[in-house]
């Protein structure tokens, strides 16, 4: 029992005990906070690299298409005999005389085919696939010097076109001398062809 007249206990924190609690406490906070960046950073990175990841998979998605695609042609017949009407000036073809030749490569970029349109990045190694599936359009009749064509599909004038008959092995490249027309499309050339097909 406290004598008369003094004054009661005080119960409560002290100064130094409030400063202690809030030194733990921002420690506490602190830590949590650099846990929180740290995890951002982590997850930044993971999707980052995620990203890439998906970059490259299409990318190589995209390259097996092609390197599948080398060497098809419209006629789906190998060795066919080729007469090309078109000069290294109008085209980047490396399929060679009979289509025997579909994939090229150039070592750090040396001889590179002008007319491919792109250079290849200085000292890189590049290829060139060549295949004539694209847009395949079958010919539905052959009179006068003109191959009719049985819809006008993407053909546009420039473009480098392969034509060729499977029966007789043979084929021919050319460039559209004119884009069909789409009520009518027909190609001017002197032999007869069942298949008509880009050159990619």
């Amino acid at each position: 029992m406290s004598p008369i007249g003094a004054p009661p206990r005080q119960t409560g924190l002290s100064l130094i005990e409030l400063m202690i609690a809030l030194l733990l406490g921002a420690i506490v906070v602190g830590g949590t906070l650099g846990i929180f960046h740290a995890s951002s950073q982590t997850n930044r990175r993971t999707e980052d690299l995620a990203r890439i990841q998906e970059s490259a998979r299409t990318a190589f998605e995209l390259m097996g298409r092609s390197l599948r695609e080398a060497d098809g042609n419209a006629c789906g017949v190998g060795n066919i005999d080729i007469k090309s009407g078109i000069g290294d000036e109008d085209s980047c073809w490396s399929g060679g005389a009979k289509f025997d030749d579909p994939l090229r490569g150039y070592e750090g970029g040396r001889g590179f085919p002008a007319a491919c349109g792109k250079r290849p990045v200085a000292g890189s190694d590049a290829l060139v696939l060549v295949s004539s599936t694209e847009d395949a359009t079958p010919i539905v009749s052959f009179a006068n010097g003109k191959l009719t064509l049985q819809r006008a599909g993407d053909f546009r004038k420039n473009d480098i076109v392969f034509a060729c008959n499977h029966d007789t092995g043979k084929g021919a490249m050319f460039k559209l001398a004119a884009t069909p027309a789409a009520n009518s499309p027909t190609i001017d050339y002197a032999e007869k062809m069942h298949v008509v097909a880009k050159v990619n």
